[in-house]
C-alpha cells in the first residue's frame, strides 16, 4: 500500500513542478540520464 501512496505522491509532485514551471522543459533527459548512469549501475553492485 505504501508503494501506491508514493507513486500517487511523485505523480502529484510532478504536475506541480510542472504547473509551477521550475523545472526546464528538457528536464527529464537529465533525469533519464541520471537513471541510466548512476542508479541502474549501483543497483546492479548491490
Amino acid at each position: 500500500m505504501n508503494n501506491i501512496i508514493l507513486l500517487f505522491f511523485c505523480l502529484l509532485l510532478g504536475i506541480a513542478l510542472r504547473a509551477a514551471k521550475t523545472v526546464p522543459e528538457n528536464g527529464h533527459f537529465a533525469l533519464n540520464a541520471f537513471i541510466i548512469h548512476i542508479s541502474l549501475p549501483a543497483l546492479i553492485i548491490l
